[in-house]
């Protein structure tokens, strides 16, 4: 079986605001620094993975590129979500979900979700939230981020802590916007990934061996970070972009609350090894 490297958390410019890099060049450069692909995890955008499956001169052979999105809740942060193949709900791509919901209709369509940067900076990461409102959703998430480049070493040792105590398959990524950081973490599967299907169950499985990469702690301040001012202007700023998604995502939501009425959820992927699944992780999904 080879062994696989890939970057779990990647914005492009095509789909997250910050973002400086197009997906095509994101890949090139992963592919001269040996990866083998990359999880495309924008802002609330498929943009980037949609364009990247649309061109017909990728210019980058036996690299994959695969669709995922970082949802920004407006009660707990940011998450990643990895959804299945041909599955791209729309109401992702209108900002401003709960946690609650985000969670319902995820694993509703067979997808996975976990915490990016549980221990990141306030009103962006779960775990600098009050206990008792996100704790309960710790038994809901189907993986964690552990190793992020933009976070401490204490911030991220505290999420391989959290995950191993919740007994939650780990992930590892960048989180890289602009081409002086990408490609300074990394995931190694213990699978052949060809598509986001191939990537859930490996997850799942608990085929990410290793994650690991070098840190950018050293060009933050911790005052800065966390401080109460900048914080609570991103709050504001959170709240201003979910307002002006309002009237898209109801719709929606409405749409997609009317079809799952009607149908039976997804047949979750991990069913294709189930033998191999922990108990534990099939009583998270539906329990």
């Amino acid at each position: 079986m080879p062994y696989m490297k890939f970057d779990l958390h990647c914005h492009t410019s095509e789909g997250s605001p910050d973002g400086k890099v197009s997906v095509f060049e994101y890949a090139k450069i992963l592919k001269e620094k040996g990866f083998d692909g990359m999880l495309v995890t924008d802002h609330d955008s498929y943009r980037a993975a949609r364009k990247w499956r649309e061109s017909n001169d990728k210019q980058v052979e036996n690299f994959r590129v695969l669709q995922g999105i970082e949802y920004d809740t407006v009660d707990h942060g940011h998450f990643i979500v990895i959804m299945p193949e041909n599955v791209s709900p729309k109401l992702f791509e209108a900002r401003g979900m709960r946690l609650k919901s985000l969670i319902q209709i995820t694993h509703f369509f067979g997808g996975i979700i976990g915490p990016a940067h549980p221990y990141g900076a306030k009103f962006l990461s779960i775990m600098r939230g009050r206990e008792s409102k996100y704790r309960k959703y710790l038994s809901q998430f189907d993986f964690m981020e552990v190793f992020n480049t933009s976070e401490y070493i204490s911030d991220n040792e505290k999420a391989l802590r959290l995950a191993k105590s919740w007994n939650l398959p780990c992930t590892g990524g960048s989180d890289s916007h602009k081409t002086d950081t990408i490609g300074e973490a990394y995931s190694i599967i213990n699978a052949e990934v060809n598509t986001t299907n191939d990537l859930i169950e490996a997850i799942l499985n608990r085929k990410v061996i290793r994650v690991g990469g070098s840190q950018r702690y050293r060009r933050k301040h911790p005052i800065l970070t966390n401080a109460f001012p900048l914080g609570f202007l991103f709050h504001f700023y959170n709240i201003f972009l979910t307002v002006i998604a309002t009237p898209v995502r109801i719709f929606r939501k409405a749409q997609l609350s009317h079809y799952m009425r009607r149908h039976k959820p997804r047949k979750p992927l991990y069913w294709l090894k189930e033998n191999n699944q922990p108990e534990a992780a099939s009583q998270r999904r539906y329990g």
